[in-house]
């Protein structure tokens, strides 16, 4: 769950709905499904919004190419997997 600390701008509630609409719809296996909820959590007398994530084990993009910064070849593997799937 991602909880957001203060209201978010309405064209990024939008955002997040149809990008959550979408996902649910084509269900990509390489992409975690989420839900934004605009009322998600109710914080003393506000109510703030969250994204509802699928949990999945492993390492975040981000990370593997972090570890993978002097590895090329591992790069290059991702990057060419990623153009495959998108």
């Amino acid at each position: 769950m991602k909880c957001f600390t203060r209201a978010l701008h309405p064209d990024l509630q939008a955002r997040y709905t149809e990008i959550s609409k979408h996902l649910a719809a084509t269900r990509l296996p390489y992409a975690v499904g989420f839900t934004f909820q605009p009322q998600g959590i109710r914080v003393r007398s506000e109510w703030l919004p969250i994204l509802k994530m699928e949990w999945i084990h492993g390492d975040s993009l981000v990370k593997h190419i972090e570890q993978n910064l002097r590895n090329p070849a591992a790069l290059i593997n991702l990057a060419t997997r990623w153009i495959e799937m998108v």
